[in-house]
């Protein structure tokens, strides 16, 4: 099953994000999995958008060819090409990534982020699968 605008889980998740995306002062909200996998953004976002996100996750693992390992807990601020941003992990395998505008404030950043990240986390795991218990494929931010 293709997620996307049309899924309802899918849709309420990106909602999330957009609310996320301008509570904290960010431009950009989205979900990873540990691969760096893009699966929903709060605003449509151009291809070397969504590769710069993906290796952000990559960056922040230390090791930018391998998954981030299951379990382990990312946050922080990191800036990857000279952007800004602050990654959460959550589920043992998702990732929260908020990219940042400057100036940041730290404090409307995490108060955002922990007020936001419970319902993050249980629509993303409400995602139906894509295409079965094996595919690789992912989601991506839609149109909007």
């Amino acid at each position: 099953m293709p997620l996307g605008p049309s899924t309802p889980e899918w849709a309420t998740l990106r909602g999330a994000l957009i609310d996320l995306s301008e509570s904290s002062g960010g431009d950009l909200a989205c979900v990873l999995d540990a691969s760096g996998n893009l699966w929903c953004a709060s605003h449509t976002i151009e291809p070397h958008q969504q590769s710069w996100a993906m290796e952000t996750v990559r960056h922040a693992s230390h090791e930018p060819h391998a998954p981030i390992a299951r379990g382990v807990h990312l946050g922080r601020r990191i800036s990857y090409a000279d952007r800004p941003s602050y990654l959460r992990s959550f589920a043992g395998t998702y990732v929260l990534l908020v990219s940042l505008v400057e100036p940041i404030d730290e404090l409307r950043l995490h108060r955002a982020v922990d007020a936001a990240l419970p319902q993050i986390e249980r629509l993303t795991l409400a995602l139906p699968p894509t295409d079965g218990p094996h595919t690789h494929a992912r989601v991506v931010s839609g149109k909007g």
